[in-house]
């Protein structure tokens, strides 16, 4: 996939507007964070592009509690699967490799995502309890 990617990247290459930094937008984002944790809102003299600058990185300061809770989950998650994988090296499972109990539940997840959105949730709709976006997450 990452093939893939670079690929198409390079495919469109051409579609990109190519512009040299004539100063550093690093030190700009960092001076614009520390007004921003500031709470100043000086905003005299500035160009278009640093009002632009300044939205993203206030856009960015928003997600932040999000992208803190990500972390949090994917840590448990690697964590989980490093369990996993320890527990299948210590038991005896005969001919099956422990290496694919870990494999057991992304696969599980691609399997069951399809069932779920086509039959189940159509059939729970039929009958009147639809579940909402945050439910089918939670389930």
């Amino acid at each position: 996939m990452l093939l893939v990617g670079l690929v198409a990247f390079g495919c469109g290459r051409r579609a990109y507007k190519h512009r040299l930094a004539t100063e550093s937008v690093f030190k700009k984002v960092i001076i614009d964070c520390y007004k921003y944790c500031k709470g100043s809102k000086d905003e005299d003299d500035v160009s278009s592009s640093d009002v632009i600058l300044h939205q993203d990185v206030a856009t960015v300061f928003k997600f932040l509690p999000v992208y803190g809770f990500v972390a949090i989950y994917w840590m448990s998650n690697s964590q989980s699967s490093t369990s996993l994988f320890l527990q299948s090296v210590r038991l005896d499972i005969g001919m099956v490799p422990p290496a694919l109990l870990t494999t057991f539940n992304p696969v599980m997840v691609v399997l069951f995502i399809p069932l779920m959105d086509r039959f189940v949730y159509p059939m729970l709709t039929r009958f009147g309890k639809t579940p909402s976006l945050l439910q089918r997450i939670g389930k």
